[in-house]
């Protein structure tokens, strides 16, 4: 996707922060329940081009994601300076989303980290919901299926019912998780 690039060739040389989240390549993949969240104010992340609930700003009514104009580049490809083949060209008057994810941008604590904590606190102290679309799944048939999912599998494996989440690494035949 065109989006990749430009985002890639603007960030070359800019300071890559802990939290920096990028615009371009967003909304290709998202859960069930995601404009619902959206409404409620999630502010998304996104991973492995996954849609994935980040925190709540409240505070916030519109935190959707615009099409891609960071960075000078825009979703058509064309620059916000100069280019003009297909007309006039405008970037967004403003950005929600944007704005909240500039101020997550720092090696200290980010501007969220209050209202995570302070969701933490809830989740522990009540009941959450948890949307873990984004994770992988597999699916493993066969005579061998049980034996060989304990064997890839950091937890025990042999001891789960039907309908069990497991949370836990896969890792290679050295026992190791492998990240490429």
């Amino acid at each position: 996707m065109y989006s990749f690039y430009v985002y890639s060739y603007a960030k070359t040389y800019s300071v890559v922060f802990p939290h920096d989240e990028a615009l371009a390549g967003r909304d290709f993949r998202k859960s069930a329940i995601h404009d619902d969240l959206l409404d409620l104010g999630c502010v998304f992340q996104e991973r492995h081009s996954f849609e994935r609930v980040g925190w709540f700003d409240i505070g916030t009514n519109d935190v959707k994601i615009k099409a891609y104009d960071y960075y000078g580049g825009y979703e058509n490809g064309m620059w916000r300076l100069g280019n003009t083949q297909e007309g006039d060209v405008s970037g967004h008057d403003s950005h929600p989303y944007a704005e909240i994810i500039e101020r997550e941008c720092t090696f200290g604590w980010p501007a969220s980290h209050e209202i995570v904590a302070a969701e933490c606190n809830l989740a522990r102290q009540g009941v959450a919901i948890f949307d873990q679309s984004y994770f992988g799944k597999f699916y493993l048939y066969g005579a061998d299926a049980d034996r060989a999912i304990d064997y890839i599998c950091g937890a025990r494996m042999d001891n789960r019912t039907v309908g069990d989440v497991v949370y836990t690494p896969l890792c290679n035949k050295k026992g190791i998780i492998t990240i490429r």
